[in-house]
């Protein structure tokens, strides 16, 4: 008799995947990651944007970024892709 050996591995997987999920979560609010919130005010003339070769960051984002900043009285913020909608 033949058995499926991966057929017992399905239960833990599925574990494993919502204990990383919660993982990244529990990180993100450790870290203080923040969602950038719309915003139409200008990009504050005195801050830059330090990119990759290749990389774009829009308006939209920019200046929802130069306002976080200002906001928070940061002094430097990592922007990080979120997901592509």
């Amino acid at each position: 008799m033949m058995v499926d050996s991966r057929a017992p591995r399905r239960p833990f997987l599925a574990r494993l995947v919502r204990l990383l999920a919660r993982r990244l979560a529990a990180s993100q609010a450790n870290f203080g990651i923040s969602v950038l919130t719309e915003s139409d005010e200008p990009v504050a003339p005195d801050h830059r944007f330090v990119v990759a070769r290749g990389v774009v960051v829009d308006e939209a984002t920019r200046r929802a970024a130069s306002a976080h900043v200002r906001r928070k009285g940061l002094a430097v913020l990592d922007l990080v892709p979120g997901r592509a909608s």
